[in-house]
């Protein structure tokens, strides 16, 4: 029978610890930069991907990473590690095509020849609402709870919130819903019937506070995440403000909120000034105002303007303030070539149907929902051409279909935003749903 030798645990202690072996957790990289060459980049590679690959640079870097920055055209990839003749990082996401590799080593900056080719994925998904249990009219009834589980009814307006989260118009209940994606859950916070109608609002530069204005009254309310999105009213009816309004929007800042009325009424109110009641100032009055109702508003960082949609015209509207005289201005930007399906330049080509919903990406190009042919069109701002991207052009869709943008069919688009990592929401007004546009 063998014996079982039993050591002490002390000794087995003692004999750990005298090892003169140190085991680093996170060892410490060896400097391969050398200071008597100059700095250089002399290879990447992978030289094709998607958002968040890793990808390696190698030259003559230097070796404090934090003076390091890697572009991918314009934009700025997250920096990983480096020993000063490696430099390893994740691909941003970028427009698709061949982007310039640019690096900036403290106070250098290398324009190199490489090329990175950014294969984009683009996907339509919901993410809120379920037209086989839609509510209203004989369809159902209101249920919040798991996003799988909730019925929304005539879904017009979506905004992002902070935590990229959804404060959804269900105008015609005259209702909110909060979305959040975050804890899969929808939940009521207004409504239903009998007061303020609403379809988009807006939210301030962190999302923590966001405004609607009723569209069947100019009653404004602020919804802070600090009050869980209880709706506060801070200021009931506009005289200046005599059609509707159904899309407020910030510009550059979080004290102005500018809006626009179906008759054309173009001015902004002070969120800031408690003291006066948030005065609001007229810009523009009865300007190519239609009376059409369900025209959207929206502000381009990019371009320092604003665009609105004109339903009833099949066309949109650039509006902006004259640096030379401070006059404000409006001019046609695209389409007003009656009512159709047509890409091309925007203004002499492109054909819109019923365009409502709009907004503007970093670059300054459009997004807009095509409420009657239930399709979306890109007008890029460097080309001027107008694209179809998403959406199935159709009289009449017999259901929304998720999948590729192309492939995808919508009902009634209604209002498009766009979250902070260039992702859009689109809201199919009678599709019940809400949907996700996803280019990464």
């Amino acid at each position: 029978m063998k014996k079982k030798i039993l050591i002490p645990f002390c000794f087995l202690f003692f004999m750990a610890c005298s090892n003169s072996e140190v085991i680093q957790k996170f060892p410490d990289l060896e400097d391969k930069y050398d200071p008597s060459k100059p700095k250089e980049v002399t290879s990447m590679s992978p030289l094709v991907g998607r958002v968040d690959n890793n990808f390696v640079l190698e030259g003559n870097f230097g070796n404090d990473i934090s003076k390091m920055r890697v572009y991918f055209g314009e934009r700025k990839a997250v920096l990983l590690k480096t020993n000063g003749q490696t430099l390893h990082g994740m691909v941003p996401k970028q427009p698709a095509g061949d982007n310039t590799i640019t690096v900036v080593l403290d106070e250098d900056s290398i324009v190199t020849d490489i090329k990175f080719r950014y294969r984009q994925f683009q996907n339509v998904i919901t993410v809120a609402g379920n037209w086989d249990r839609r509510e209203g009219w004989g369809f159902g009834e209101l249920k919040d709870g798991p996003l799988e589980q909730a019925s929304f009814s005539y879904v017009l307006g979506a905004t992002v919130v902070a935590g990229g989260n959804l404060i959804i118009g269900e105008g015609y209940y005259q209702r909110l819903r909060f979305v959040s994606i975050e804890d899969n859950e929808a939940v009521r916070i207004y409504g239903d019937w009998g007061g303020s109608a609403f379809d988009q609002g807006a939210a301030i530069s962190t999302g923590e506070t966001a405004y609607f204005m009723g569209y069947n009254n100019s009653t404004l309310f602020r919804l802070d995440r600090s009050n869980a999105w209880e709706p506060v009213q801070i200021r009931s009816n506009i005289p200046e403000i005599t059609g509707e309004v159904h899309s407020p929007t910030f510009a550059g800042d979080d004290r102005y909120l500018y809006v626009r009325d179906n008759h054309g009424n173009f001015g902004r109110i002070d969120t800031e000034n408690k003291t006066d009641n948030y005065p609001f100032e007229l810009l523009m009055a009865n300007v190519n105002g239609n009376g059409e109702s369900m025209n959207k508003l929206c502000y381009s960082k990019f371009s320092d303007c604003f665009y609105a949609t004109s339903p009833a015209e099949h066309g949109i509207y650039k509006i902006w303030q004259d640096k030379t005289d401070q006059q404000w201005k409006i001019e046609r930007y695209a389409g007003f070539n009656g009512s159709g399906y047509a890409e091309g330049d925007r203004l002499t080509d492109a054909k819109f149907s019923f365009p409502v919903g709009i907004c503007a990406d970093n670059y300054g190009n459009l997004m807009v929902t095509n409420r009657s042919n239930h399709t979306i069109f890109k007008i890029w701002l460097k080309t001027g051409r107008a694209e179809h991207v998403a959406g199935i052009k159709a009289d009449w869709p017999s259901r929304p279909v998720a999948g590729k943008p192309l492939e995808s069919q919508f009902i009634n688009p209604n209002s498009i935003v766009m979250d902070e990592e260039e992702n859009f929401f689109i809201t199919g007004e009678n599709a019940h749903e809400v949907h996700k546009y996803s280019i990464e």
